[in-house]
C-alpha cells in the first residue's frame, strides 16, 4: 500500500509541475541589412513554458523570413 501511495504522489507532483503557468520574456537581437542591431522583448504572461518557447521560436522565424538576422531566447 505504501508503494502505491508513493507512486501516485510522484505522478501527482509531476503532473502539477508540468502544468504550471508563468510569465516569460522572449528577447530577440535583430539585425537587418543596412540597419543597426535592435533588441526586441516580447512578454508572455500566465502561459505554459512550452507555449512561450514555441511563440519565441516563431518570432525568430518571422524575423529571419523577413530577411533579418535574429537570435531569440526565452527568459
Amino acid at each position: 500500500m505504501k508503494k502505491l501511495t508513493v507512486f501516485f504522489s510522484v505522478i501527482l507532483i509531476t503532473a502539477i509541475s508540468c502544468s504550471k503557468k508563468g510569465d516569460y520574456t522572449c528577447s530577440c537581437s535583430v539585425t537587418a541589412p543596412g540597419f543597426p542591431t535592435n533588441t526586441v522583448s516580447v512578454p508572455f504572461m500566465d502561459v505554459k513554458k512550452d507555449f512561450a518557447q514555441q511563440q519565441c521560436d516563431d518570432l525568430q522565424a518571422t524575423y529571419i523570413s523577413g530577411g533579418a538576422s535574429a537570435t531569440c531566447t526565452l527568459n
